[in-house]
């Protein structure tokens, strides 16, 4: 079982670390030639027209102008969204770390497994090593996973300039946040 969780914090940081990359170099491409178009830009400005778009710097402005539209919103509703999944991950992580801390400790190991009269396993104690081990390798790095997902996946979907892309990226996001309950 910590075996699989331990698997399942290195996948799910091996593609935050993927999903952190990959908008760095998206936003760094959309920033080049950003000097023509900002020149464009404050030239028309000056001059109290609109932008030409047979000029070619200025169509060049134009069609930045134009690609960051949304509809009203969208960017905060689909970030509340992604924030309260996070906040849920927080949650469970606190309630089993409530739950192993309130578990009841034992020096005597045959009084950890019960076998109740329906054939039952119960566990009704744990050591007090089993009980850290318990909380520093399961839920301190569910709470830590949980913390950076929701950094990097507010700045993977805040910089997101198609709002059909947004919302694929949030899709993906909600993928790699479940990746536990698929294991």
């Amino acid at each position: 079982m910590v075996v699989l969780h331990l698997l399942n914090i290195l996948g799910q940081s091996i593609l935050m670390c993927y999903l952190f990359a990959g908008p760095i170099l998206d936003i760094s491409r959309k920033y080049i030639g950003v000097e023509a178009k900002a020149a464009a830009l404050k030239l028309a400005m000056d001059e109290h027209r609109s932008l030409n778009e047979t000029i070619p710097g200025e169509a060049a402005a134009a069609d930045t102008c134009v690609g960051y539209y949304f509809p009203a919103l969208s960017h905060m509703l689909i970030l509340v969204v992604w924030n309260t999944k996070i906040l849920g991950e927080l949650r469970d992580a606190y309630e089993r770390a409530h739950a192993i801390i309130h578990l009841p400790v034992t020096r005597d190991l045959d009084r950890i497994v019960e076998e109740q009269d329906n054939g039952t396993i119960k566990i009704g104690y744990i050591t007090t090593r089993l009980k850290y081990a318990c909380i520093f390798l399961v839920c301190v790095p569910q709470s830590l996973l949980a913390i950076s997902l929701a950094f990097i996946g507010n700045y993977f979907l805040f910089f997101t300039a198609d709002i059909g892309k947004l919302v694929f990226k949030s899709m993906s996001l909600v993928f790699i946040a479940t990746l536990d309950e698929l294991l």
